[in-house]
């Protein structure tokens, strides 16, 4: 939709679209649960920049000035005031908010393991003849099939997201184990989230070759005055936008599950986190604005 015909009514609906959508609501709630960290660091600075004027000079007079004559000067006193308390506590008050956001997005993933069960039945509709000639005939299973990958991604997903729960509810002492193996499991989740990033990546790369040799198609058919290239050219650039966003997403999870898949991670600093969580959050919620 052109910015020039995006009025306040038709703004409306498609923010209303937007958040109606699972995948809208959720890429809407990670922006502010990843940007959280950045805000509070904000806040806080400011705060600090507040603090720096807590001295603040005040024309009051002592004892000894007013008992010595109508026309001395007061003396100046230097009071201390703590200003930037309030804004500390906005700051205490947006993280708390960002991890409630944060709590929320894991209760809403519990239901995710359905449609990815569901996607792994569409690639093989009889799971148990599949899974026995995987067993007894190795030797010839396709890989260059292409349901190889879509088949390691929800079987990767498949173990990410019954991990991640149990760790959490662990977490939360509906499930009663010990913190190492709290430790395990949610290290382990995250491992297999990692796989299927770098699955999708080289899918990415698969999907690069492929928009490469349209694009070169659709340049030969211009040079023959085809009439049809220029809707297709329209459907191409929608195409390397997806794709596009896609390779920012991922670049993005890609160094955060590697260092949620280490036990003392890959850095310590929570802002790089917060960085690369928002600029993720950022190119999925993109993707759900361009959607009709």
């Amino acid at each position: 939709m052109a910015a020039s015909t995006l009025t306040p009514q038709a703004l409306l609906a498609r923010l209303a679209a937007l958040t109606s959508r699972k995948s809208g609501l959720d890429a809407s709630l990670m922006l502010v649960q990843y940007s959280s960290p950045l805000v509070v660091a904000l806040l806080l600075a400011l705060a600090r920049l507040r603090a720096r004027a807590a001295k603040i000079p005040l024309g009051v007079q002592t004892a000894q000035a007013a008992q010595s004559s109508a026309s001395a000067i007061g003396a100046r006193t230097a009071v201390r005031v703590m200003p930037g308390a309030g804004v500390r506590r906005v700051a205490e008050g947006w993280a708390k908010v960002g991890g409630g956001i944060g709590e929320a997005r894991v209760v809403m993933r519990a239901f995710q393991l359905l449609p990815y069960l569901q996607w792994l039945l569409s690639l093989h509709p009889h799971p148990l003849a599949s899974l026995l000639r995987l067993v007894t005939a190795p030797h010839k299973v396709n890989l260059e099939s292409p349901k190889t990958l879509p088949t390691l991604q929800a079987l990767s997903l498949l173990a990410y997201a019954p991990l991640e729960h149990f760790a959490w509810l662990g977490s939360k002492g509906v499930i009663t184990v010990s913190p190492t193996t709290l430790a395990r499991a949610s290290t382990w989740s995250c491992r297999f989230w990692a796989a299927y990033v770098f699955i999708t990546i080289h899918q990415l790369r698969g999907t690069y070759v492929g928009l490469v040799r349209e694009r070169r198609a659709l340049a030969r058919r211009e040079d023959e005055k085809d009439e049809g290239a220029k809707a297709d050219g329209r459907a191409l650039a929608g195409k390397w936008m997806t794709w596009a966003t896609d390779c920012v997403t991922n670049a993005a999870y890609l160094p955060l599950t590697l260092h949620w898949s280490t036990p003392s991670g890959l850095w310590t600093n929570p802002l790089i986190t917060a960085s690369l969580g928002t600029a993720a959050a950022l190119s999925q919620l993109s993707a759900e604005w361009r959607k009709e």
